[in-house]
């Protein structure tokens, strides 16, 4: 690329000689503004490749160029970059940054220097265009990095989903239609998950059909994945309270693991996964049949307890639900007691999302049941879940469309 292009000053016969050498036809024909040659966003881009070619670059600042073209107008900053595209240190961005294809902001805080990098939309564009055969291969260990962060940050709250995912986002639009691996597929399954957790629905959805058509493509029609995605669409439809729809995929996912499980062999994680599935069947009896609910929370629960132990998030969880069973069908006394063992248990001063989450809950149901018979208790339950919940706002609040505080639950 012509460093003068973008920032020196240069005589005008100087500028129009570097645009024929780039591959320009300059006419002297008047030109409107709206040129009836570049109404197509595909000539536009190539007029924008010739304008934008990369040469002079060494191999490895060419392939981080092409792996940053697939995150265009998002900072990041240095320890993003160094742990997705494998930096050792500053140097590549810095002359990416010196050559114009990056910009470099500085920002000050508490009197310390910090660094961010972005590339603006159009270079992105001209780049990933010019370099189309090599952009999926050249991405292959970002895509796997952005997916391990995508695991860790599952249990932290959402903002730092939302932040994250802005990256996540970008790079399955790009690839959309190329994605066909199993490494493709974990990374599409946890970005959907982060979406649902989100309750960014409409996202999450088109992610579990793509999901649907790889799995099946690759290992077969009603493979045991597909349970997972039927599970994962249940859930959706549970928390928009399309309840028979929910009940109908947990059915599909239920169904799929047994034709899989043999009892006899059957896996710690294996057991753990269909607890899981009893747990989100039990929630949704909960809302259409309750009657019906209690069977599939002790069966989870006594499963979790298990195989998971006492403090267990999931097996606090199940609990949690049994004590909501009781609840609903008029053993108050037995609920509460369920409710301040998981309260006490619970730590409310921890940094874990779902921890603190459980424990507002919990205060939230105990508060309920003394608010009928011992108001001066129920205050400081309820006073305590209240500032829980205004200080971190959630997808839907507890009690919108028929849902409860514990559906925020994994």
């Amino acid at each position: 690329m012509h460093d003068f292009i973008l920032f020196q000053e240069v005589l005008l016969y100087e500028f129009y000689d570097s645009l024929v050498q780039c591959g320009f036809h300059i006419s002297v024909e008047e030109v409107k503004v709206a040129h009836e040659k570049m109404h197509s966003e595909g000539q536009i881009i190539e007029q924008l490749k010739k304008l934008f070619a990369v040469y002079g670059c060494s191999p490895e600042t060419q392939h981080l160029l092409i792996q940053i073209s697939t995150i265009p107008n998002i900072q990041f900053g240095f320890e993003k970059a160094k742990k997705w595209f494998d930096l050792k240190n500053r140097t590549l961005l810095n002359q990416l940054a010196k050559k114009g294809w990056i910009k470099k902001e500085t920002l000050y805080d508490n009197g310390r220097k910090y660094y961010f990098y972005y590339m603006h939309s159009v270079i992105a564009s001209a780049i990933r265009a010019q370099f189309t055969e090599q952009l999926y291969q050249a991405c292959q260990r970002f895509i796997y990095e952005i997916t391990l962060e995508m695991k860790d940050i599952r249990s932290q709250n959402d903002a730092v989903k939302k932040e994250l995912i802005q990256f996540s986002w970008s790079l399955n639009d790009i690839f959309q239609g190329q994605f066909h691996s199993e490494n493709d597929c974990d990374f599409l399954w946890t970005l959907a998950e982060i979406y649902r957790d989100i309750g960014y629905y409409k996202r999450s959805i088109p992610l579990l059909d793509l999901l649907f058509t790889l799995y099946t493509e690759l290992y077969g029609d009603n493979c045991i994945q597909l349970g997972s995605v039927f599970n994962s669409r249940g859930m959706i439809e549970y928390n928009l309270s399309n309840f028979d729809a929910a009940l109908d995929f947990y059915q599909k996912s239920l169904n799929i693991l047994n034709e899989h499980i043999i009892p006899e062999t059957l896996s710690s994680l294996a057991k753990i996964e269909l607890a899981k599935l009893d747990l989100n069947i039990g929630k949704t009896y909960l809302k259409i049949d309750y009657n019906k609910a209690g069977t599939f929370f002790d069966r989870a629960y006594d499963v979790l307890l298990l195989e998971e132990g006492r403090e267990s998030q999931l097996t606090q969880n199940a609990l949690a639900h049994k004590a909501m069973f009781l609840e609903d069908t008029g053993h108050l006394l037995e609920a509460k007691n369920i409710y301040e063992k998981i309260y006490n248990q619970s730590k409310s001063d921890t940094d874990d999302y779902d921890t603190q989450l459980l424990h507002a809950s919990t205060a939230h149901h105990i508060g309920n049941i003394y608010s009928d018979y011992a108001p001066e208790k129920a205050m400081p339950f309820l006073y305590g879940s209240e500032r829980y919940f205004m200080e971190y706002p959630f997808p839907y609040p507890p009690g919108y469309s028929g849902c409860s505080e514990f559906d925020l639950l994994p």
